[in-house]
């Protein structure tokens, strides 16, 4: 049928692998193409992998691939292989990810490794997309449901994360790290809603560590036991790095937090009182005294009078 419009010219539909491929060099041509394998697709197995088409050869030319990944709610998604031709802007060839609520998407070319993505919808979309010239060995990604992932980097104002397994018991020799990063300018407010690892006096056994900004920031505390730990707020900005071990002994129910984000203006952390004519200014981490002097020359003279 020639009358199918240009939606129908642009795109050819396979139905027998539910994928959609876009051929860029035939939009005059209404000849349906099969998708080569391994391009798009539905997936909707609580667990699975996928590649570019052709890994780990080259992959084609020209090619548009998507798959929707359609789960319980929460999604952890992780490259295990990358090899997309390099772009400063990932211009030419790259990986798109989305989340559907649009919490966050990425675009990924080259051949580093991106950290981990969580999506707290049942769904997430990957595109892959390449143009007429240069071809690379492209990508291998897993996803799994994020209740029994473990980590990864949640880029959103807002959200909840847990141990793995949870509220099932968490298992043994597991190294679990959650970045969680919000809008520059922003601060970070964690709450722990239920939190049960195996109590030791020094929490060397099983625990969770909170830090500023990166594995070697300012380590904010390290808990362990029944005891629900006290929300915090972050003092440095907008990154919080979360780790959770377990040893191979005893486990727990785990743990579940909540975060979200709270602005600050101008940098201003809080302001309290030290005097009559004083006050402290915590901003950007740097305390600052201000002294009012007329303030304090009243009460000098003031007290000379009496």
């Amino acid at each position: 049928d020639s009358g199918g419009g240009e939606n129908e010219s642009n795109f050819c539909c396979a139905l027998s692998c539910g994928s959609l491929i876009k051929n860029r060099q035939r939009k005059s041509q209404s000849t349906s193409l099969l998708p080569p394998a391994g391009c798009g697709g539905e997936l909707i197995r609580p667990t699975g992998a996928f590649t570019s088409p052709g890994y780990p050869d080259k992959y084609p030319a020209n090619r548009e691939c998507i798959w929707h990944i359609q789960t319980s709610p929460g999604i952890f998604f992780n490259f295990t292989d990358l090899d997309v031709e390099s772009h400063s802007s990932c211009g030419f060839d790259y990986v798109a990810v989305s989340i559907t609520s649009n919490l966050f998407p990425g675009r990924y070319c080259g051949n580093e490794l991106p950290h981990p993505v969580t999506s707290f919808s049942n769904a997430l979309v990957v595109n892959f997309i390449s143009d007429a010239s240069v071809g690379r060995k492209g990508f291998r990604a897993t996803y799994m449901a994020s209740t029994s992932g473990c980590g990864g980097h949640l880029y959103m104002e807002s959200g909840a994360f847990n141990s793995p397994n949870y509220p099932d018991v968490y298992p043994p020799n597991v190294e679990c790290v959650w970045t969680i990063t919000s809008s520059p300018g922003n601060r970070l407010q964690l709450s722990f809603i239920m939190f049960q690892l195996q109590q030791s006096s020094d929490c060397s056994n099983d625990y969770l560590e909170v830090r500023e900004g990166h594995s070697t920031g300012t380590l904010d505390g390290r808990f362990c036991g029944d005891s629900l730990p006290s929300n915090y707020t972050s003092i440095m900005g907008h990154i919080l790095w979360i780790q959770f071990v377990s040893d191979s002994s005893v486990s727990g129910a785990g743990f579940r937090a909540v975060f979200s984000h709270c602005s600050q203006s101008n940098g201003l952390l809080f302001s309290f009182s030290c005097g009559p004519c004083c006050k402290y200014q915590l901003r950007l981490n740097i305390f600052t005294l201000f002294l009012n002097p007329q303030c304090m020359e009243m009460r000098s003279r003031a007290a000379r009078d009496r």
